[in-house]
């Protein structure tokens, strides 16, 4: 099975994997420009927003992604930023009122498609929907069954704790690295148990490398080098709960400049090559590509990235992770494309996502 053959009718992902902040400040997107954003769980493309873009065009193959984005987007016109952080499951302090009933509120503004995915679904609505995606699932496994069987909630809570850099790694060393956690992480987090339980088995067709000793490697950089207390999605993996430390789209003080720009969203469902390649030529200004390359055989990133060139303003960016597979579109159009910037070894300590193993930033030149 290859990747556009997968079930497109199943929420693979109800929160974004990839950081925010980190996104946005290599995209440098600046007001009044065209946007291409993979759509994944919509985190991501509504955090552009907050650019005062003209468009962003959220591209999936998923039809179940895309209304997951429809649903967050109704959040924001619909709700207040209160309502909006019980509705989705990021409070978890406001257990008072009916989700299914502030569903009920936006549910006509959906498109009928949207509306009919979740009427069929509404108990993902009702749990809260951030965690009910497959890897959210995954990394409650995680969360309910093996953490507990070596920290402690107390541990967990001292993780969280703000700790200077030299009193985290002395933490690390002598309460949280211990040699069961190490087995069981390693274990947990293997290939074959995250392409059983996380994601899809073809996503990793291209790779070569442990992914759990990346992983356990890229987490312990990440646990010394920042501030754990600080990271919303380390403290998800951990607790179910954000805290204090929301993502980039869930912030309150960013939530009235993505209500105010909605109206720049335009969806699309469908293979990211064709729908790129039914673009404009020089119509983009910037793309957040996830990790698209990953999945890719050498042939197809040539093929997409021909397309993406070509959709490409002058001095268009693209933005983009690996995780196991190292993939630089630059390679595929040496002539057109020019990294600007590419972070590896330093990665896990300056981005809260340590899942990857290098972002690349790359600039088009066109004459």
């Amino acid at each position: 099975m290859g990747v556009d053959d997968i079930n497109k009718n199943m929420i693979r992902y109800s929160q974004c994997w990839e950081d925010s902040d980190t996104l946005l400040q290599h995209m440098k997107v600046k007001p009044g420009q065209t946007v291409l954003s993979i759509c994944s769980a919509g985190d991501n493309t509504l955090s552009l927003l907050t650019c005062s873009p003209a468009k962003v065009i959220a591209v999936d193959l998923s039809a179940a992604q895309l209304a997951l984005l429809e649903l967050k987007t109704q959040c924001f016109r619909a709700l207040s930023h209160a309502e909006m952080l019980y509705f989705l499951g990021a409070d978890h302090q406001q257990e008072t009122d009916d989700r299914l009933a502030l569903y009920s509120k936006m549910r006509m503004d959906l498109s009928s498609q949207a509306r009919q995915y979740f009427d069929q679904n509404t108990d993902l609505i009702d749990k809260g929907i951030i965690d009910q995606g497959k890897m959210e699932r995954y990394f409650r496994v995680f969360r309910r069954f093996v953490l507990p069987l070596v920290k402690s909630p107390a541990v967990v809570n001292e993780l969280l704790q703000a700790k200077a850099r030299n009193q985290r790694a002395e933490f690390y060393r002598k309460k949280w690295g211990t040699l069961i956690y190490l087995f069981l992480f390693k274990l947990f987090f293997s290939r074959f148990t995250m392409a059983f339980l996380g994601r899809e088995k073809c996503f990793f067709a291209y790779a070569q490398e442990s992914l759990s000793l990346f992983l356990l490697q890229a987490s312990k950089t990440a646990l010394i080098e920042q501030e754990p207390a600080n990271n919303p999605y380390l403290r998800w993996i951990l607790t179910g709960d954000y805290g204090t430390a929301l993502p980039h789209y869930l912030r309150p003080e960013n939530f009235e400049t993505i209500r105010a720009n909605l109206g720049a969203l335009e969806l699309r469902q469908g293979n990211l090559n064709d729908i790129v390649e039914s673009l404009p030529e020089g119509s983009i200004h910037s793309f957040n590509l996830s990790d698209v390359f990953e999945y890719l055989s050498p042939e197809q990133c040539r093929t997409l990235t021909e397309v993406i060139v070509r959709a490409s303003a002058a001095d268009g960016r693209m933005v983009y992770w690996n995780m196991l597979v190292d993939r630089e579109a630059a390679a595929y159009c040496p002539q057109h494309l020019q990294i600007e910037e590419q972070f590896s070894t330093s990665l896990a300590a300056i981005t809260k996502t340590f899942f990857y193993k290098r972002l690349l930033v790359e600039r088009v030149c066109k004459t």
